[in-house]
């Protein structure tokens, strides 16, 4: 991946170059930046899933006897829901199909 800035006038889009070679432009920096690290965050969600999934990433049960433990368990629950919303979005998912559970639109 490459990262360049164009000019003219002295004024330009910064642009991604991935390594497929397709081209991305914004006139954003920061936004330069957000698109070109991407695909790496979408595999470090994918991670985190899969980790969660396959019982590798686990919460500390030893707090369960206290009342509210399920209460905080909920946070987690829609922090996750969350990071899977966000995975849905990157593969061409729509919100509302995501909430409806219809796949893509």
């Amino acid at each position: 991946m490459k990262f360049f800035k164009t000019t003219v006038l002295g004024v330009g889009p910064f642009c991604v170059e991935f390594d497929d070679g397709e081209i991305v432009t914004t006139r954003d920096e920061s936004r330069q930046r957000l698109i070109g690290a991407a695909p790496d965050m979408l595999t470090a969600l994918k991670l985190v899933m899969k980790l969660m999934e396959d019982g590798k990433l686990v919460r500390d049960i030893a707090s369960d006897a206290r009342p509210d433990w399920a209460m905080e368990a909920m946070g987690l629950v829609r922090d996750l829901q969350t990071v899977q919303t966000a995975i849905f979005k990157a593969e061409g998912y729509q919100a509302e199909a995501i909430r409806l559970g219809r796949g893509r639109a």
